[in-house]
């Protein structure tokens, strides 16, 4: 509220005084400081990367300092020079000096304290700034940025400031050579400003920059089949390795979605989103683990403990909004607490993102139990059929949702099987390059959840918020999509291809316990062999997953042409 009316008096005391000026002054002053915020943009990047950023104390204030005093000294040579050249002013008519005069001042001093707001807005401090605070993240967004008061004085003047300058770096002050705008290689100025950048632990007291030298892009994936815990498929991965220089000063790493941004350059400006998911490295007796969260709510923060080696963090991105529409783009850029860098050609590879999130890009190793037993080959199989359950594309029952014949998202549950059911809806969808594998559970099936084996009590080790997760030769892991529970005691079954508001964890099928049995299923490239099936708690390392069994389940094919 203060800073909102701060801002306000300022910017009508600046639009006062050069209106009482005259026009030619103040359309004097307009053209300099439109000037002068195009070199401090153009120079912003260039001279806190190159002379500004080494790892220090100062590195928190470098961004925020670099554009106000580049701004503020290109305006004050370029005033003084004109100054010196044009001693002389033409007389204009009162009502020209008040009326253009008032509108050109105006004009001068939205931009002027846009830029300074910016420019303040990239300083380390509180998120809140004189009682603004422009974005925050929630869980009622999701752990997604949202603005909060869109039409406050200083988020106007910041995001007219933004779009003043993306539309000259796109027309009159386009670079002569290449495409490098600031609309598409530095886009959402304003909302960094406006507490993005500051958005770190502690407030915003945390550590909001880094150095070129603080951390490295070990790997840059693309999945569109990967399953997203919020129900979506299809995602980028950036994994990043931090080094001891990059801590706070209390000796710990952390990154909310906020400070990272996948960036695509298109036409007239850019495509971004921030990460929805991560795992973070943890080191615990027997080795590195790599744990997997999301960022959900406020307190949402990708975090590293140890202040005396590397560590490592995986950013996972939503790829749909690169997709969607007749331009598909791919993502070139990544920003991480301001600092913007090229990323390599994306790993297509359908396995390599899960092990960048699963085990920093490196093979997955679990020890052999020999005590699992051997799952047979009727309760581990291919097979995308729902389970015996009769289907109706005109009477689709919850909220499922078909596509030539199959089913492919949502959730149903008390369904019966209706003796008018049409068989309009087969299967549950599979593409060409995979199939669906299911895997039986119940009080009776050898993947034992409700701890029927006395002696190995795997599902008592391991928890309720285990999941049950295929391993195949290679060690990559394999989390389900989707289950089916058919409950033969009232004959009712109960589909979900999405994320039940416990996942699919021990303790939602906890339900098929004394009732039925539960497909659950997976999605399997061709070519891989799954060996064991084991039981993890994914916000624990992986060295306290269990192995439920052993398995010879080999799915081969190849992907059509």
């Amino acid at each position: 509220m203060i800073l909102s009316v701060l801002v306000s008096l300022l910017v009508l005391l600046i639009a006062y005084w050069w209106a009482s000026q005259g026009l030619f002054d103040a359309f004097i002053h307009f053209v300099c400081v439109v000037i002068a915020g195009a070199l401090a943009f153009a120079l912003w990047e260039p001279v806190t990367v190159g002379f500004l950023l080494k790892g220090g104390g100062f590195d928190g204030f470098a961004w925020g300092m670099s554009l106000g005093g580049i701004f503020l000294v290109a305006l004050f040579a370029l005033r003084f020079v004109i100054d010196f050249v044009t001693p002389k002013r033409p007389l204009m008519p009162r009502w020209a000096n008040l009326s253009f005069g008032g509108v050109l001042g105006l004009l001068s001093a939205m931009l002027s304290m846009g830029i300074i707001l910016i420019a303040v807005g990239h300083l380390s401090t509180s998120t809140e700034l004189l009682g603004y605070t422009g974005w925050h993240r929630s869980a009622e967004s999701q752990g997604r940025p949202n603005q909060d008061e869109p039409n406050s004085p200083p988020a106007i003047l910041m995001g007219f400031t933004q779009g003043f300058y993306n539309s000259l770096s796109g027309g009159s002050f386009a670079p002569l050579l290449g495409n490098a705008t600031l609309a598409s290689y530095r886009p959402g100025i304003a909302q960094d400003g406006g507490s993005l950048y500051r958005d770190s632990m502690r407030e915003g007291r945390g550590n909001s920059s880094l150095s070129p030298t603080g951390f490295t892009i070990a790997g840059f994936y693309y999945d569109p089949k990967y399953s997203l815990r919020n129900g979506s498929v299809g995602a980028y991965a950036v994994l990043l390795s931090f080094k001891p220089e990059s801590f706070d000063q209390g000796g710990s790493f952390s990154l909310s979605a906020s400070q990272a941004k996948l960036i695509a350059p298109v036409d007239g400006g850019a495509i971004t989103e921030f990460p929805i998911e991560f795992s973070q490295e943890k080191k615990t007796d027997d080795g590195r683990s790599m744990i997997r969260y999301q960022f959900n709510t406020d307190s949402s923060y990708a975090t590293l403990e140890n202040a005396t080696a590397e560590g490592s963090v995986c950013l996972v991105f939503a790829s749909k909004p690169f997709q969607d529409g007749k331009n598909a783009v791919k993502p070139t850029m990544i920003t991480i607490k301001g600092l913007r860098l090229e990323l390599p050609k994306p790993d297509a590879d359908a396995l390599a993102l899960g092990r960048a999130v699963e085990n920093a890009g490196t093979k997955i190793q679990i020890a052999a139990d020999e005590t699992a037993p051997v799952i047979p080959a009727n309760e581990l199989e291919l097979d995308s059929s729902l389970s015996g359950m009769l289907l109706s594309k005109n009477a689709l029952p919850g909220t499922l949702q078909e596509n030539g014949g199959s089913i492919f998202t949502g959730a149903a549950t008390h369904m019966k099987k209706s003796k008018d059911a049409k068989t309009d809806i087969r299967n549950v969808f599979q593409d060409s390059t995979q199939r669906i594998a299911k895997l039986k559970i119940s009080k009776d099936s050898v993947t034992d959840l409700y701890n029927v084996d006395k002696t190995r009590k795997i599902a008592a080790k391991v928890g309720y918020a285990g999941v049950p997760m295929l391993v195949d030769t290679k060690g990559n892991l394999y989390e389900p999509f989707g289950y089916i529970w058919v409950n033969p005691d009232n004959e009712e079954w109960e589909i979900y291809l999405e994320p039940p508001k416990d996942g699919f964890t021990v303790k939602q099928f906890l339900r098929a316990e004394n009732a039925g049995f539960i497909d659950l299923m997976y999605r399997l490239p061709f070519g891989v062999e799954i060996s064991m099936v084991i039981l993890r708690d994914p916000s624990k390392p992986l060295t306290s997953a269990s192995v439920l069994g052993t398995a010879t389940l080999k799915v081969e094919g190849r992907s059509s042409p």
